[in-house]
C-alpha cells in the first residue's frame, strides 16, 4: 500500500530532495528580471523569466551587499543560486548568491565550466602549491613592457627589496595571441632558474582579462618548477591563473609587496639578531670567565705537588690492598690443598667399600639367576613331555591314521558315501582313496 502524505510532509520531502541534489546546490540560471522589489530589510525579491517560463528568486541582504552591479527591472542577468522550496506557500524558488550581467554571460559560463573542470582534476589543490622563498634574490617579472602594472611593480620593488636581480619578460596581456605569448615567456623564465616568477596585469573587463583564463596557460602554470605568484586585475577580478598559481594577490602591487621582504625590516631583524648574538656571546664569556676564576682558586694550581702526593697516597693504598689480597690468596690455596687431600682419601675409602658391596650383590644375584633358570628348565621339560604325549603325530607313529575330506576330518562312517574321495594322513605321508563300500561296526 502506498504511503499517504500530509501536505506539510510532502512539502518537506520535496524540499529535502532539492537540497540533497548536488546539481541543484550551485547552478547558473540565465533570464530577465521582473517584479523586482528591494525590501527595506535589505533583501531583494524578484522573478527570473524567459520566453518559456518564470521562477521566483530571493537574494538575502548579506549577498546583496557584495553586488558590484545595480539590479533593475528588465535587466538580463545570470544568477548564481541554489534551488529550494518555501514550505509556507509550497512555491519553488531560487536562493541567489550572486548576479552577473548577461552582456558577458557566455564568457562567464565558459569560465565557470572550465574552473569546475580544473578544480575536479585537482589543479587548485593546496597540496600542489609551492612555498614562497623567504629571500628571493632572482625574480622574473612577466607583464606588459609598458603600463601601470610594470611601473607599480618596479616602484614597489625598489622601495621594498632593491637588492634583488629583476628580469623582465615583456608579453602581451590582452587580445589575440596573448595567451600563447604568456606561455612562451613563462617557459623561458622557468628554464632560466629564477627564485620567483611574478605574473601581473592591471585591471580590466572580463574580455580584457580573458587570456588569463586560457586552459593551456593554466595547465602550464600548474606544471612549472619555479614558484609563481599572480597579481592580475583588481580586488574583484579572479582568473584561472590565480587558482593554479602558488600564491594569488589582488593587484600587481600586492603581489610584489607580499612576495618579497622589506629591506628595512630585514636590516632591523639582522640588527636585532646581531645584538642578541652579541649579548649571548658576552654572557657566555662572562660565565666562562667566572668558571675559570673558580678553577684558578683550586688548590692544585697553587700547590701542584699536592696532586702527585695524592696519587702517591692512592698508589700506596692500592699496593697495600694488593699485598693483603695476595696473602689471603695463599692462605685460601693452602686450605684448598688440604681439603683436596682429605677428599681424595675419603673418596678412596668410599670406593673400596662400594666395590665390596657391589661384588657381594653380584654374587647373590648370580645365585638367584641360576636357581631361577634351573626351576624354569625343569618346568619346560615337563611341558614338552606333556606336549609330546598329546601330539597327533605321535599317535600316527603307533599305526593310527587321520581321514579327511574337503569339508574336514571324518569322525563317523555316516559322514562318507560311495565314491567320495578321501585323504588318509599317515606318519610319513598321505594317501588319496575313493570309497567303494561302507560297513558299520556292530
Amino acid at each position: 500500500m502506498k504511503p499517504v502524505y500530509s501536505v506539510g510532509a510532502l512539502l518537506r520531502y520535496i524540499k529535502a530532495s532539492y537540497e540533497q541534489d548536488e546539481q541543484l546546490r550551485a547552478i547558473l540560471v540565465k533570464g530577465e528580471i521582473s517584479n523586482f522589489t528591494a525590501h527595506r530589510s535589505g533583501h531583494y525579491y524578484f522573478s527570473l523569466k524567459d520566453t518559456s517560463g518564470r521562477i521566483s528568486c530571493v537574494m538575502f541582504a548579506s549577498y546583496v551587499r557584495k553586488l558590484n552591479i545595480k539590479l533593475e527591472e528588465g535587466m538580463k542577468v545570470i544568477v548564481h543560486a541554489s534551488l529550494s522550496m518555501y514550505e509556507a506557500t509550497g512555491s519553488t524558488q531560487l536562493y541567489v548568491t550572486g548576479v552577473q550581467a548577461d552582456g558577458i554571460g557566455d564568457l562567464f559560463l565558459r569560465f565557470e565550466q572550465l574552473k569546475r573542470q580544473l578544480r575536479e582534476e585537482g589543479l587548485f589543490d593546496d597540496a600542489h602549491k609551492k612555498k614562497l622563498p623567504l629571500y628571493p634574490m632572482d625574480i622574473a617579472i612577466i607583464t606588459a613592457k609598458e603600463g601601470a602594472a610594470i611601473h607599480d611593480i618596479m616602484t614597489t620593488m625598489n622601495k621594498r627589496w632593491p637588492i634583488a636581480k629583476i628580469s623582465l619578460y615583456p608579453s602581451l596581456v590582452q587580445g589575440e595571441g596573448a595567451a600563447l605569448n604568456l606561455m612562451e615567456r613563462l617557459l623561458q623564465a622557468d628554464e632560466a632558474g629564477h627564485d620567483l616568477i611574478i605574473l601581473a596585469r592591471g585591471g580590466g573587463s572580463l574580455e580584457d582579462l580573458w587570456c588569463f583564463n586560457d586552459e593551456r596557460l593554466a595547465r602550464l602554470i600548474y606544471d612549472l618548477k619555479t614558484v609563481i605568484v599572480t597579481g592580475v586585475g583588481h580586488e574583484s577580478d579572479t582568473t584561472l591563473v590565480d587558482y593554479v598559481a602558488d600564491q594569488r594577490f589582488a593587484t600587481p602591487t600586492a603581489a610584489v609587496a607580499h612576495s618579497v621582504p622589506d629591506l628595512r625590516e630585514v636590516k632591523e631583524q639582522l640588527e636585532a639578531m646581531r645584538k642578541y648574538l652579541y649579548e649571548r656571546i658576552w654572557t657566555r664569556l662572562r660565565h666562562a670567565h667566572s668558571e675559570l676564576l673558580l678553577i684558578k682558586r683550586f688548590r692544585y694550581f697553587d700547590q701542584p705537588m699536592l696532586l702527585l702526593h695524592d696519587e702517591e697516597m692512592r698508589f700506596a693504598m692500592q699496593e697495600r690492598r694488593f699485598l693483603e689480597t695476595r696473602q689471603r690468596f695463599y692462605k685460601q690455596r693452602e686450605t684448598l690443598q688440604k681439603r683436596s687431600a682429605q677428599f681424595a682419601y675419603l673418596s678412596s675409602r668410599c670406593m673400596k667399600k662400594e666395590e665390596q658391596a657391589l661384588l657381594t650383590k653380584r654374587h647373590t644375584l648370580l645365585s638367584h639367576i641360576q636357581e631361577k633358570l634351573k626351576i624354569t628348565k625343569n618346568t619346560m621339560e615337563k611341558q614338552i613331555a606333556l606336549l609330546d604325549a598329546y601330539n597327533p603325530l605321535a599317535v600316527l607313529k603307533r599305526g593310527y591314521a587321520i581321514v579327511s575330506d574337503e569339508e574336514g576330518i571324518i569322525r563317523s562312517i555316516r559322514d562318507v558315501h560311495d565314491k567320495d574321495r578321501l585323504s588318509i594322513r599317515l606318519q610319513d605321508g598321505r594317501i588319496q582313496v575313493e570309497v567303494v563300500n561302507q560297513e558299520e561296526s556292530k
